[in-house]
């Protein structure tokens, strides 16, 4: 059972059973948080409300503000060698553009690590592996990749293909830059971004 507050007197009672695996509840309380939970690939409706224009000077403020956002990061410091592949938290990630910027460190010379996003319950993903060749020292690598809304739990997964390096750190941010680029061309263009969707094409 959740309860809900919507006001000081107002509590609506929720009761959620599940027969098998895991759900997310995320509760909507206004019409604006309605569309953008669609607009982001939040359920299977085709009418969609396209992203008002926003003048420069607005979107410059947007952006130094987003820029201070702490979505999600870590500081494992961890080792990992040759042939290991080590997956980090479930990471619930609606629809959109996102970059993973790595703090890491080459241990050993010619070493390499990749990077995927894979579905956390199995299922199969379509977002490449990236590899990347690492100098000894400590370096920043950034992994970028595009997903609809399905799968919304996905694990984010370190792979070690040469040598040995150590992930000293990473945040996950969505690419807003890219985002807003996206909702400009389909504004003028009246091109949909493909990854505006529940599920991947």
């Amino acid at each position: 059972m959740l309860c809900y507050q919507v006001r000081c007197s107002d509590i609506i009672p929720l009761e959620i059973t599940v027969p098998h695996d895991d759900v997310w509840v995320t509760v909507l309380t206004t019409e604006k948080e309605r569309e953008n939970y669609i607009l982001f690939g939040g359920a299977q409706e085709t009418s969609l409300t396209i992203p008002s224009h926003m003048s420069m000077e607005l979107k410059e403020h947007y952006m130094n503000a987003l820029e201070h956002i702490r979505y999600m990061s870590a500081a494992p410091s961890r080792e990992i060698k040759k042939g290991e592949r080590i997956a980090m938290w479930e990471l619930p990630i609606p629809a959109g553009h996102y970059k993973v910027t790595c703090e890491v460190e080459g241990v050993s010379d010619n070493s390499s690590i990749a990077l995927e996003l894979v579905d956390a319950k199995g299922g199969d993903l379509q977002e490449k592996k990236h590899s990347f060749s690492l100098r000894k020292g400590i370096q920043q690598i950034e992994y970028v990749f595009t997903k609809p809304f399905s799968p919304y739990q996905n694990h984010l997964i370190f792979n070690g293909v040469e040598g040995k390096s150590r992930i000293v750190s990473f945040k996950l941010v969505p690419d807003y830059h890219k985002i807003f680029d996206d909702f400009d061309t389909w504004r003028t263009h009246g091109v949909r971004p493909k990854w505006i969707t529940r599920f991947a094409e």
